[in-house]
């Protein structure tokens, strides 16, 4: 059982970092030469993010909603601030 929490936080926290990090990289490389840093902040909350390499529990907290385990190596993640996602990829589509 306590293998099982294990594995899931591991497939959690390694679902989190692969999305994080390609979502971020693809909004970045799209729309950075198009606005300021200032511009993108004041749209955008979620860009004070962009830049980060490590996160923590209250960073954790103010993207994630919930998360989801639909399976032994499956889950969903609900994010806070899934309209800004939107916005940002409904500009660099």
């Amino acid at each position: 059982m306590i293998d099982d929490i294990i594995t899931m936080v591991a497939l959690v926290d390694s679902y989190v970092k692969k999305e994080y990090r390609t979502l971020m990289a693809e909004i970045e490389t799209q729309i950075e030469a198009s606005r300021t840093d200032d511009d993108l902040i004041n749209d955008f909350p979620i860009m004070k993010y962009a830049g980060i390499e490590t996160y923590d529990k209250r960073i954790v907290a103010s993207l994630i909603e919930k998360v989801e385990v639909l399976g032994s190596t499956e889950i969903h993640v609900i994010w806070k601030h899934q309209d800004e996602y939107d916005r940002i990829l409904g500009l660099i589509s």
